[in-house]
């Protein structure tokens, strides 16, 4: 009796631990048809067992309700069987809602702290009047200057500079200052073409009715000072200084300063007052010498008297009545004007030598023939009234077509020209020449050039006199009119000017310059170059 109720609770036990209860909660994606409701399923166990797949190992959601609906399907279809067995209960929980996803991203990142701009930097550099600089002279120039005032106005002083870099100079940073520094004077820009002059004045009505550029402070001493023109980088461009005294200029008559065209020296302008914002008078010709007077003293005596106790002379007889008069002394041939009383007449004034008031290129050669084509000289010529400083200048040659500037000759330090003076430059290889040359360089000049004498750089210096000779000239070194070719042996020479261009058969010096080099030059068969040793003409 004992076994069987042992066997009996062993079977139910075992039925009993057979029947489990799987449930299962699976989260659709997609509501189903009643919406918060419990999906309650009855599914063997023996199906889920079967399944290939469990719940848990479905990764999306469509999947899991697509194994629920295959589950209840085979459900459905074991229900109809007639076999009894256990049952599995799936609980689908309501689907739950979805929440939506706040992204918080991080903030952008903050941009950089623009700084405030900071002030710019001065690099302007201050110029001071003392320096051990040879002046540049090459670009701007002081070419005028008032410092003794205006007509009833010693405060109307004023100064000009000029432009002789053969292109637009901006005058930004350029710095005018006196020696004793209570004018400093630093230019703001400004275009000043070549050939040009830009006005400065201390008062503002020194020149008004021409408008200076610019008004400073301060005033020029009319002894004991200086000014000197610096560019941006203190390089000194120009200088002129009063030691004691200004160069030129009129004080009593308000003559001013006036720079000379043919060089860096100074004279008095024709005029009070000068001429700012244009183009300098030529210098004064030098005085007449004085009228040599007859010494003072007491009246000449009147005619001697016949000694005392002799007779007194007859008077002239008369001719009789009838009697031809007696023969009188020839006339005087040209007689001499009758004296004033003030000494004999003044020497007539001699004609001017020259209508130019520069530097000129008097004389050319450029072959000595077979065997001595580098027998070549050029002389230079000054028909004006003072001395002429070479320094700045320099000698250059172009070939027929060339635009550049072939360097004969430059001069860096002092060298002088006497008014009415010579210079000459010669071939190094021209040994046989009948004069010493002043300076021998190796370059040589030939047929189809053209020479000028420049005042400042290659290229870009200020033309002062120039010639061309032969064909196919482009090189800009003629002169109206061009010279043919120079015949071996030969030379071409300046005319001399008296009132009109004439040649220069004698010592009339070289001043003839009509800007047409056939005009202004003669053949000469037998050269006679000069040199700054020879007798200035006229």
């Amino acid at each position: 009796m004992s076994s069987k109720i042992f066997l009996i609770l062993s079977l139910i036990f075992a039925g009993l631990a057979g029947i489990t209860l799987v449930v299962l909660q699976i989260k659709p994606d997609m509501e189903l048809a009643n919406n918060n409701e419990e999906l309650v399923k009855s599914i063997p166990l023996r199906d889920l067992e079967n399944q290939d797949k469990s719940f848990d190992e479905v990764q999306s959601n469509s999947q899991r309700e697509n194994t629920v609906a295959n589950i209840a399907r085979k459900v459905e279809k074991k229900n109809t069987s007639s076999v009894t067995e256990p049952k599995v209960k799936i609980i689908l929980p309501p689907p739950a809602q979805k929440t939506p996803i706040n992204v918080v991203l991080p903030p952008p990142p903050l941009p950089p702290p623009i700084k405030p701009p900071s002030a710019p930097q001065n690099s302007q550099k201050v110029c001071t009047f003392i320096s051990s600089q040879t002046p540049m002279r090459t670009q701007i120039l002081i070419n005028e200057l008032a410092w003794m005032g205006g007509s009833g106005d010693p405060n109307a002083e004023w100064m000009e500079l000029k432009n002789i870099s053969a292109t637009t100079m901006n005058l930004s940073g350029w710095q005018v200052i006196d020696e004793k520094e209570q004018i400093h004077i630093t230019l703001p820009s400004h275009n000043l073409p070549f050939g040009d002059f830009y006005l400065l004045e201390r008062t503002n009505n020194a020149v008004s009715a021409l408008g200076a550029h610019i008004t400073y402070s301060g005033s020029l001493a009319n002894a004991d000072e200086g000014l000197r023109l610096f560019n941006p980088d203190c390089v000194l461009h120009d200088e002129v200084l009063a030691n004691p005294n200004w160069e030129a200029g009129d004080n009593n008559t308000k003559q001013t300063m006036e720079r000379d065209s043919s060089g860096f020296l100074w004279h008095t302008s024709r005029d009070p007052g000068g001429t700012p914002k244009a183009e300098n008078s030529l210098p004064l010709p030098p005085p007449a010498p004085p009228s040599i007077l007859p010494p003072s003293g007491p009246p000449a005596p009147p005619p001697s008297q016949p000694p005392s106790g002799l007779p007194p002379q007859p008077p002239p007889s008369t001719p009789p009545s009838g009697a031809p008069p007696p023969p009188q002394p020839p006339p005087a041939v040209n007689p001499p004007p009758p004296s004033t009383g003030s000494g004999p007449p003044a020497p007539p004034t001699a004609p001017q030598s020259s209508n130019v008031n520069h530097l000129l290129i008097s004389e050319i050669q450029t072959s000595g023939g077979p065997g001595a084509t580098t027998n070549d000289f050029i002389e230079l010529y000054n028909p004006t009234e003072v001395d002429v400083n070479l320094k700045g200048y320099r000698l250059v040659k172009r070939t027929a077509s060339s635009s550049a500037d072939t360097l004969i000759k430059s001069w860096t330090s002092d060298t002088i020209i006497k008014a009415h003076g010579f210079y000459m430059w010669v071939n190094s290889a021209f040994t046989s020449i009948s004069i010493t040359p002043d300076v021998t360089t190796s370059q040589s000049i030939a047929d189809n050039n053209g020479i000028a004498i420049r005042f400042g750089a290659d290229d870009t210096g200020t033309i002062i006199d120039s010639v061309a000779w032969g064909e196919g000239i482009n090189n800009g070194f003629g002169e109206g009119e061009l010279l043919l070719n120079i015949d071996p042996n030969t030379s071409v020479e300046r005319n001399a000017w008296q009132g009109s261009c004439i040649q220069a058969t004698g010592p009339l010096g070289n001043g003839c310059d009509t800007d047409n080099n056939r005009t202004d030059f003669s053949t000469v068969n037998s050269t006679d170059p000069q040199n700054s040793g020879s007798a200035v003409e006229p």
